[in-house]
């Protein structure tokens, strides 16, 4: 019985060493967008008839102190735009920039949040 499961624990280790080599672009570092690769995300008014795939998108910028100024609403939109250019998302829809309400704004304090649906069109 201890080689069956010193035999088990090994191949274990190989499954876990195989797998954890799988991923080069995912995992806690994920490559983030240039700002210029971001700005390529463009604000619609109205979705294409054909959408190929869509998400609800947000960003949230909290202030790093209490005396900190507030952050920028341009700040907080172009965190939207990388987030939705990350996920395959070159179209936003129904944005909406503010302050943080809901949970998070106990939280976040005098934060700014943008929203939106990111989408491909077919």
């Amino acid at each position: 019985m201890p080689n069956r499961k010193r035999e088990i624990a090994g191949i274990c280790l190989a499954a876990a060493l195989v797998l954890s080599g799988c991923s080069t672009e995912s995992g806690d570092n994920p490559k983030v967008p240039s700002p210029q690769q971001a700005r390529r995300v463009q604000i619609v008014d109205t979705v294409p008839g054909q959408v190929a795939r869509f998400s609800n998108l947000s960003a949230t910028i909290c202030r790093d102190r209490p005396i900190a100024p507030p952050p920028s609403r341009d700040a907080a939109l172009l965190l939207l735009k990388t987030r939705a250019f990350m996920n395959g998302y070159l179209t936003l829809h129904s944005v909406e920039v503010g302050s943080v309400k809901g949970t998070l704004a106990h939280s976040c304090p005098g934060g700014v949040q943008a929203r939106g649906i990111g989408f491909t069109a077919r």
